[in-house]
């Protein structure tokens, strides 16, 4: 599907999740649970936008996963994957190319936030460090 259209809709979904209230159009639906897929999913649906609105909604997401975790009663914590997808979207300049500046800024976040959010100091490798060189698919 066109992210363009997914991605509103996807973050709206994981809003309504996080907040814990029924999506408007599914009235009748079940409160929606989510885990740390439904945010790696969301996050790679905003992640194949084109320029620079990749990278926000991509870092909103961020956000709230941080409030999320930080708030202690769901149990989520991000995993390797969420690491190599901000990795690999905030290593781009605004036309998708690898910038060494902004990979060099978010290993160091990256490191951080593992040691925040999951208390372990995120090990950088070649599998973390190729995820920089990666390029989200645009559909």
């Amino acid at each position: 599907s066109d992210p363009q259209t997914a991605s509103p809709i996807a973050e709206k979904l994981l809003d309504h999740a996080i907040s814990g209230d029924k999506y408007d159009e599914f009235k009748n639906s079940p409160r929606i649970e989510f885990n740390i897929g439904t945010f790696n999913t969301v996050m790679e649906i905003c992640a194949s936008l084109d320029g620079s609105d990749s990278k926000e909604r991509v870092n909103s997401i961020l956000s709230s996963l941080e409030a999320v975790v930080l708030e202690g009663n769901r149990g989520i914590r991000p995993n390797r994957k969420t690491f190599k997808l901000l990795l690999s979207v905030n290593s781009k300049d605004d036309s998708g190319r690898f910038c060494c500046q902004e990979a060099t800024v978010w290993m160091d976040r990256i490191r951080q936030l593992s040691s925040t959010l999951i208390n372990q100091e995120l090990k950088a490798d070649a599998d973390l460090y190729s995820a920089a060189l990666q390029t989200i698919p645009r559909r």
